[in-house]
């Protein structure tokens, strides 16, 4: 268990995670949940110091690794029950997402702050041949956050670049993903 109170285990293969289940999946209620937050956060006072060093040596420097506020909010919630969310209810998403962004947020601003080359997000939107929710609606919802976590990434260093991961066909959203910053 994780402490977004995700709980995975390892698949047959000793190789990939298995979501198991999330602290949402039986409520939807937001505020049952001990939302993590920037006081959370536990940045190195030495963090620009070792991504200089890095940098000096000759080194492309990415941090982050952190999920997509899609991918997390699922994790929570559970699959089946996101996706019904994210096309009934589409304010309860924007409310998880808003969670979210307060924690992503000030761990952008704190490594663009270091000044990072790259900051990276992983998480599957698509399928083999196309997204998992309409593109429409991903507009609706994630593109917002995308643009937010962008631009105010930018405001502490323009400089400093956004890596989208996702499995399956994105085709539909590529425009989208390089309009926010991508």
């Amino acid at each position: 268990e994780d402490y977004w109170g995700v709980v995975q285990q390892y698949g047959s293969d000793g190789k990939y995670l298995e979501w198991m289940d999330g602290p949402l999946v039986k409520s939807d209620d937001i505020d049952s949940f001990q939302w993590p937050d920037e006081s959370d956060l536990n940045v190195p006072d030495d963090l620009a110091a070792r991504v200089a060093e890095f940098k000096s040596a000759g080194y492309w420097v990415s941090g982050g690794g952190q999920c997509h506020p899609f991918k997390r909010a699922w994790h929570m919630r559970g699959f089946e029950n996101f996706l019904c969310d994210y096309m009934a209810d589409p304010k309860w998403v924007e409310a998880i997402y808003d969670k979210l962004l307060a924690y992503n947020l000030p761990i952008c601003r704190d490594l663009a702050r270091a000044d990072v080359d790259m900051i990276e997000f992983w998480g599957d939107v698509a399928m083999q041949d196309r997204m998992i929710v309409p593109p429409e609606r991903w507009r609706e919802l994630d593109k917002k956050v995308w643009k937010t976590i962008i631009d105010e990434t930018h405001k502490v260093n323009p400089n400093v670049k956004f890596f989208f991961h996702s499995d399956g066909n994105v085709t539909d959203i590529i425009d989208d993903i390089i309009d926010v910053g991508f």
